[in-house]
């Protein structure tokens, strides 16, 4: 079997995307994730329900139950550490990657298909772009939504098979199912959006579909009720936080946006589009260019001025990019390009089922892109949130931009000018990350396992108070940390006895919580208390215990004495500060 072959048959596609996988894994082991912020929760909340603990009951959660009950499921099989859920993050990431080939192929050639893949691997499942390492595939701040992200693309893929030979339609709803029990949003959107291909193209069979969709949304809303039965659980988990802390308060929502800068954000998508236009229009030209090249009768004259035409096209496609693109650009006029694509695929709705695939993967990367409308890139939530919106980004430019051109010549060139635009972009964002990783030299040790974090003030004084926690506190003691930190409680593996373990304003919107914070510490009798300087600024309440949460913080000043401070004392100035208090025994008592 020759290479072109093998290539044809994607042995080779597999060999590359598989040397880039363990590449990435190796350039970043043990460098993601962060001490502090969110990721502690997808350590600590699997490890409650391997110790026999009830979701949502026993403990707090905002997601479906599938990943923490799969990642619960690692610990028992592999044990309680880190490793687990860095293999839970792998599989994840290796089958979205596989979904991503796979659902590509319906748009794109091998090479352009293998290329897209890597893509994601390079930008989203392994990229750091900002200081907290949690948005990546491997350690993310919530594992529900990269399964959503693998499983709803996985559930893409069949439904694909299913319209195109009528098989896997049972599949195709389990995986929806899937999708529903890791993040609910998600699977809502990836069923509006095959059922909205169903109708705006007619599909012949489409009843044998529907009926095991609804199904697959009968099993999902039976086992959420399963695990939400009764009205304290309920007000208490999932319900209250999407609508009371959504809704009320806008201003992490309006941020994440890109809705609290309106304007200003406006004006950069419509400068996106533009500068997109000017880019196509410049490849569209060297192509043109190109085909006029190509009647030249000599030989000599020919080649040079296809060298010319290419050179001068490609070098002002290069200047352009280099004026007016950074990497965090790349995808802000992702709503704009899905909205054409989706309306190009209804205009060539009998051209080919590949449009009713772009169709339905254009809506669902619209509505996923929703929360982030105004501020699209590959960083924070961005980086499972794009993964479907990749696919189209890659198949507007290199397919159906690229067919407006009738001659071949013209139509190559413009597919190799825009890669070469493409593989650009990817060198940025993986520029950016490079950066981060390379800086993150700080091993932070521990039972459950390690991790490599920057090497500055907070992550020092964090690493002093496990190792201080580790000779000074006994296994069996109780530590609670405000507002958030339940990392420490896992590495260090002293227990968080109360139902919430993280007290950010999202968390405490419900108008019990706060009190019921208090009275489990008063009836646990938590015998340490760790307040870290977490800034809240992204709900609107900044300081914990001044703009919120001031009756925990009063509790604990009640109850509880300074015993070791890393830093300075928290939220009294503008460097990072760490404080450990024990509780007050009571005269006499325990």
């Amino acid at each position: 079997m020759d290479i072109e072959e093998l290539w044809r048959k994607g042995r080779v596609s597999f060999i590359i995307i598989s040397l880039s996988f363990l590449y990435l894994m190796s350039f970043s082991w043990l460098k993601w994730g962060d001490l502090i912020v969110d990721v502690g929760r997808e350590m600590y909340v699997p490890l409650k329900l391997f110790e026999g603990k009830i979701l949502y009951r026993d403990i707090f959660y905002i997601y479906g139950p599938l990943s923490p009950y799969f990642n619960a499921l690692l610990f028992k099989i592999f044990g309680p550490h880190l490793y687990s859920l860095f293999l839970s993050g792998a599989l994840t990431a290796a089958l979205t990657a596989f979904f991503t080939y796979k659902v590509s192929r319906f748009f794109l050639s091998v090479f352009f298909s293998t290329f897209v893949t890597a893509a994601f691997l390079f930008v989203l499942a392994f990229g750091q772009y900002v200081y907290f390492g949690n948005y990546n595939f491997i350690l993310p701040y919530s594992y529900s939504s990269v399964h959503a992200a693998a499983l709803s693309l996985g559930a893409l893929y069949l439904f694909f098979i299913w319209v195109k030979d009528g098989k896997y339609a049972w599949l195709c709803a389990l995986f929806c199912a899937l999708t529903l029990l890791s993040r609910l949003e998600m699977g809502l959107m990836l069923i509006f959006s095959i059922l909205a291909t169903l109708a705006a193209f007619s599909v012949d069979s489409w009843f044998k579909l529907v009926s095991r969709l609804c199904l697959a949304c009968a099993v999902s809303a039976l086992t959420f009720i399963l695990f939400l039965s009764g009205k304290t659980v309920l007000q208490k988990s999932i319900l209250d936080i999407w609508i009371k802390s959504t809704f009320p308060n806008f201003t992490f929502t309006g941020w994440l946006s890109g809705a609290s800068a309106l304007k200003p954000n406006l004006i950069v998508l419509l400068k996106n589009i533009l500068h997109y236009a000017a880019l196509c229009g410049i490849f569209y030209a060297g192509g043109y260019a190109l085909g006029l090249a190509k009647k030249v009768k000599p030989l000599f004259g020919r080649r040079c001025l296809f060298f010319l035409a290419a050179s001068i096209s490609l070098g002002a496609g290069f200047l352009f990019y280099k004026r007016f693109f950074t990497y965090d650009l790349q995808f802000r006029g992702l709503p704009v390009i899905c909205l054409a694509a989706g309306a190009v695929s209804l205009v060539k709705r009998k051209s080919g089922p590949e449009y009713l695939f772009i169709f339905t993967l254009s809506l669902f990367s619209l509505l996923l892109t929703s929360r982030v409308l105004l501020r699209v890139w590959a960083g924070h939530y961005g980086f499972y949130i794009l993964v479907p919106g990749l696919i189209i980004y890659y198949a507007f430019f290199l397919r159906i931009c690229a067919d407006i051109l009738k001659a071949g010549t013209a139509r190559n060139f413009f597919r190799s000018a825009f890669t070469f635009i493409l593989v650009l972009f990817i060198a940025g964002h993986f520029a950016v990350s490079r950066y981060c990783y390379n800086r993150r030299t700080l091993k932070v040790s521990s039972p459950k396992g390690s991790l490599y974090v920057f090497d500055n003030l907070r992550e020092r004084g964090l690493k002093d108070l496990l190792g201080f926690l580790d000779e000074n506190t006994e296994k069996d003691e109780t530590l609670v940390v405000f507002p958030e930190g339940v990392t420490i409680n896992f590495l260090s593996g002293r227990e968080n006895p109360l139902y919430y373990y993280s007290y950010h304003p999202v968390d405490l919107a419900v108008p019990e919580a706060e009190e019921r914070v208090v009275s489990e510490m008063r009836a646990n009798k938590v015998d340490y208390v760790v307040l870290t300087q977490r800034m809240t600024e992204e709900y609107g309440y900044p300081v914990f215990g001044r703009d919120y949460a001031a009756k925990i913080l009063k509790y604990v000043s009640e109850n509880y004495v300074l015993y070791r401070q890393f830093g300075p004392f928290p939220f009294t100035s503008g460097e990072y500060g760490t404080a450990l208090f024990k509780r007050v025994l009571p005269e006499g008592g325990a």
